[in-house]
């Protein structure tokens, strides 16, 4: 590989890079608008890529309940339909 080709090449790379930089910027910047435009949301959320990652675990193991919680209503909200209206 010519150093031309080399030099051409890590730039387009340094191109790509900085592209998924601002696409990623901007994607937390538009959530962090939807979790302060929530109203049940918590601001605090905003800023956690600043955890640690003990921290976001913990986090995460919270989201993880939400979700198992919510599954378990949502299954018996559709067994009680199925009950009620037998189709």
């Amino acid at each position: 590989m010519t150093p031309e080709s080399r030099a051409t090449m890590s730039g387009g790379f340094q191109i790509i890079q900085n592209t998924q930089n601002r696409d990623a910027r901007a994607i937390h910047l538009k959530l962090d608008e939807v979790i302060h435009a929530i109203g049940k949301a918590h601001d605090e959320m905003i800023q956690i890529e600043a955890l640690s990652d003990k921290d976001l675990d913990g986090l995460a193991a919270h989201f993880k309940r939400i979700r198992r919680e919510l599954v378990v209503r949502i299954d018996s909200a559709c067994f009680e339909a199925i009950l009620v209206d037998p189709q």
